[in-house]
């Protein structure tokens, strides 16, 4: 299944009148969550534009797949916004409310390592990171676009 599948199946679903999504509920989302984790260098940078426009969806998707891999260190979840006062200033500053935990995650990604092994191995991806990352104002320690 694809994610459009598993997305369609939630706004069918009585979940779509819940606040917070959980993706793991849905049918479509299990069968489709082992394929995306093989072809994660395209479903994470899909979920992580998604995300920067606040896609709680997509929010959750993320969470999932990264929880099923055992990789939880990019997941910005509300007990690191607690807990950390420059996160939590990051997190009121665009709103604070779930969306706001969506765009947050995803910058964080985009300033990681991780955003780089996915999308710099090459010369369109190292530039249209770059130019993303320019353009939010977002440093990357991992990246150089001199």
């Amino acid at each position: 299944m694809i994610y459009r599948d598993s997305l369609q199946e939630y706004q069918t679903s009585p979940m779509r009148f819940i606040s917070s999504i959980d993706v793991c509920k849905l049918k479509s989302f299990k069968e489709w969550s082992s394929q995306a984790l093989i072809d994660k260098q395209i479903v994470i940078p899909l979920l992580i534009c998604k995300m920067i426009r606040g896609d709680i969806f997509a929010l959750s998707a993320y969470d999932k797949l990264k929880k099923i891999s055992g990789d939880n260190s990019l997941v910005i979840d509300y007990t690191k916004i607690i807990k950390n006062a420059e996160l939590s200033a990051e997190f009121s500053k665009y709103g604070g409310a779930e969306d706001s935990r969506a765009v947050l995650t995803a910058v964080h990604w985009l300033a990681s390592d991780e955003s780089i092994s996915m999308l710099g191995q090459n010369e369109l991806g190292h530039n249209s990171l770059c130019l993303v990352n320019s353009i939010l104002h977002i440093h990357n320690q991992h990246l150089n676009c001199d």
